[in-house]
């Protein structure tokens, strides 16, 4: 049997009430009809019956618990802006740093690799740091 991570039927199953929200329901039921339950009952019977003011009235306190509100949302912010630089003012050094930042920054392939980096530390490997053993590369 595998050790540890997620098992297959592990667990409550999706969509199954808990025990708390069970209990909730059942303590509802017992009470009797919700407050939604009789604004929409008095709508329906409203509107049976010609009252069409007093139906709309009762909607109207009812919607916001049937049809939710739709957050309001904020329009991208256009991107077509074009940043103007004059490269020719930068220095040489300038320019690699430059070209190093953006480099990084879109995750491009450097145009010249790094040389290897030479230290007097014994090479270490692993997640942990182990040194190589004698021999081993």
């Amino acid at each position: 049997m595998p050790k540890g991570g997620p098992r297959p039927g592990a667990g409550r199953p999706r969509g199954s009430r808990g025990r708390r929200t069970k209990d909730s329901i059942t303590k509802a039921d017992a009470l009797g009809p919700t407050p939604l339950e009789v604004l929409l009952e008095s709508m329906h019977a409203a509107r049976a019956e010609g009252e069409r003011a007093e139906a709309v009235e009762c909607a109207k306190a009812a919607a916001p618990y049937v049809h939710p509100k739709l957050a309001a949302t904020a329009a991208p912010a256009a991107v077509s802006r074009q940043l103007e630089m004059d490269y020719a003012s930068l220095s040489e050094e300038e320019l690699a740093q430059l070209e190093g930042l953006l480099t990084k920054v879109f995750k491009l392939p450097a145009s010249e690799p790094p040389g290897p980096v030479q230290s007097d530390k014994p090479h270490r490997r692993g997640r942990y740091g182990r040194p190589l053993a004698a021999g081993s590369c």
